[in-house]
C-alpha cells in the first residue's frame, strides 16, 4: 500500500516537473524575445541620439552662418548710410560750388545782351546778326558770306520791327565779316574789345536760336581749334546760328560771329565746315582791316555766281548727251556722276533752249517724226550752242564784276568750273559735227 502511495506521488512529481520545465523554457524564449527586442530599440535609441546629434550640431552650424550674415547687413546697412550721407555733403558741396561758379557774372551779362540778335533775311539769305558798339558808331555785324543773291535784305530787330535807317557799309580783309551802320537809336548794343583774351580750350558761351526754336538762349560752349582770324566753337542744341554772337564765359566779353560753311569743293557739292565738324566764328578780339564796301554789289556778285553755276551745270549736262534716232540720251550720268543730264535740265525747264531740247527729245522717243542722224546732229549742236552761248555770257557779267573779298574765292571757283565745262561742252559739238 505504501509502494503504491509512494509511485503515485513519485509520478505526480515527475510531471510536475515536466510541467515547470516547459513553463521555464517558454519564459526563457519570451526573455530572449524581449532582449531582442530591447537591444533592437537600444539600436533605434542610439541611431535617434546620433540623427539628434547631428541636427543638432547643423543647427548650431545655421545659427553660427545667420550670426554671420546678422553681422554682414548690418555692415552693408551701415556702409549704405555712410555712402548716403557722402552722397548728401557732395550735392550740398556742389550747390555751394555752383552757387559762386566762375562766370556767373559773364552769363548775367550775356543773357541781358540778348535783344541785340537781330535777323537778317531776303532771296537766299536767312541768318542772324548782332547790334554792337565800336569805333563810336552803332553797327549790324553780320557773317558776310551768308549773304543770297537776292536784290535787297530785310533787317529785323528782336522785337520783329523792320529797321530801315543805315549807313556805311564795311567789310574785312578776310572777306568773312561785315558791318552796317545802324543810323537810328538801339537800346542794347555788344561793345567790341579788340583785346579780350581768348586761351586756349577758353569756356565759351554761344547766344543762338535752339532746335525747338524761339527767342535765342545762352549755351555753354567751349574753345576749339584757333587762328589769328578764327575760333572753332561747338553749339550742339543750336539750331540757327550763323551771324550769332560768341561770348567769354567769365568775363562776358564778345570773341566772335558765328560763320557760314565754308565754300563749297566742287560745282556738284554741298558747303562743307572748314577742316572741322565744328562750327567757326570769325574773331572780333582782334584788330581788324575794314575796307568800305557795298551791299548791292555783294548781293549783285552772289546773284552772277549762282547764274554761272547754273548755265555751267547745264554745259556739263549738255556735255554729256548722245543723240540719236530714238532719242538724246538724256538720263545720261552728268556731274561727275552726282546728276542726270535729266535733272540738271528739269532744274531750269523755264529757259527755252532746255524746252527746245526737251521737245526735240520727245519726238524722238516716240518716234512722231523721222529725222536722219545728220539732221539730229545739226539740230542737237545748234541747242548746245546756244547752251554754251548762255555760260560764255554769264562768264562774262562775272568777269566784269570785278568781285570783292566777299565773293572773291566763289567766283573764281565758278570760273575755272565754267572753263572745264566749256571744254566739255566744244568736244562734243565737234565730235557731233563729224
Amino acid at each position: 500500500m505504501m509502494a503504491s502511495v509512494l509511485a503515485i506521488s513519485l509520478l505526480a512529481t515527475g510531471c510536475e516537473d515536466e510541467e515547470q520545465a516547459k513553463r521555464i523554457k517558454e519564459l526563457e524564449e519570451e526573455l530572449a524575445g524581449r532582449v531582442s527586442e530591447i537591444e533592437g530599440l537600444t539600436t533605434e535609441l542610439r541611431s535617434a541620439n546620433e540623427e539628434r546629434d547631428k541636427v543638432r550640431t547643423e543647427l548650431d552650424e545655421a545659427q553660427r552662418t545667420a550670426s554671420q550674415s546678422e553681422g554682414k547687413l548690418i555692415d552693408a546697412q551701415k556702409e549704405i548710410e555712410m555712402l548716403r550721407r557722402a552722397e548728401q555733403q557732395a550735392r550740398e558741396r556742389a550747390r555751394a560750388v555752383a552757387s559762386v561758379r566762375p562766370g556767373d557774372e559773364g552769363r548775367k551779362k550775356v543773357q541781358e545782351l540778348l535783344p541785340a540778335i537781330w535777323q537778317i533775311q531776303g532771296e537766299g539769305t536767312d541768318a542772324r546778326g548782332f547790334v554792337a558798339e565800336a569805333d563810336g558808331k552803332t553797327w549790324l555785324y553780320l557773317p558776310a558770306r551768308a549773304l543770297g543773291g537776292g536784290t535787297k535784305l530785310v533787317v529785323k530787330d528782336a522785337a520783329g520791327a523792320t529797321v530801315t535807317q543805315f549807313g556805311e557799309f564795311q567789310v574785312s580783309a578776310e572777306g568773312d565779316i561785315a558791318r552796317l551802320e545802324v543810323k537810328q537809336e538801339v537800346a542794347v548794343r555788344i561793345p567790341v574789345d579788340a583785346k579780350a583774351a581768348l586761351e586756349a580750350n577758353q569756356r565759351l558761351l554761344f547766344a543762338a536760336i535752339p532746335n525747338a526754336g524761339g527767342s535765342p538762349k545762352v549755351e555753354d560752349s567751349y574753345a576749339g581749334n584757333a587762328t589769328a582770324t578764327e575760333v572753332e566753337f561747338n553749339a550742339y542744341s543750336m539750331a540757327t546760328s550763323v551771324g550769332c554772337p560768341l561770348f567769354h564765359t567769365e568775363t562776358g566779353a564778345l570773341i566772335g560771329i558765328a560763320l557760314p560753311d565754308a565754300t563749297a569743293a566742287t560745282l556738284w557739292s554741298q558747303p562743307m565746315p572748314a577742316g572741322s565738324t565744328l562750327p567757326r566764328a570769325g574773331r572780333l578780339n582782334r584788330e581788324i582791316d575794314w575796307k568800305p564796301g557795298n551791299i548791292g554789289a555783294v548781293l549783285s556778285e552772289r546773284r552772277k555766281i549762282a547764274e554761272l553755276n547754273q548755265h555751267t551745270r547745264l554745259m556739263h549736262a549738255a556735255a554729256a548727251l548722245n543723240p540719236t534716232a530714238t532719242g538724246l540720251g538724256i538720263d545720261n550720268s552728268a556731274g561727275d556722276g552726282m546728276m542726270t543730264s535729266r535733272q540738271v535740265f528739269d532744274a531750269q525747264k523755264q529757259l527755252p533752249v532746255v524746252q527746245e531740247l526737251f521737245k526735240l527729245n520727245d519726238s524722238l522717243t516716240a518716234q512722231k517724226v523721222r529725222v536722219s542722224e545728220n539732221d539730229i546732229r545739226k539740230q542737237i549742236s545748234s541747242i548746245l550752242g546756244q547752251i554754251g552761248n548762255g555760260g560764255r555770257r554769264a562768264a562774262t557779267e562775272l568777269r566784269a564784276t570785278k568781285p570783292g573779298p566777299v565773293n572773291l574765292k566763289d567766283a573764281e571757283n565758278a570760273l575755272n568750273w565754267y572753263q572745264e565745262a566749256e571744254k566739255k561742252l566744244a568736244a562734243t559739238i565737234g565730235e557731233l559735227g563729224r
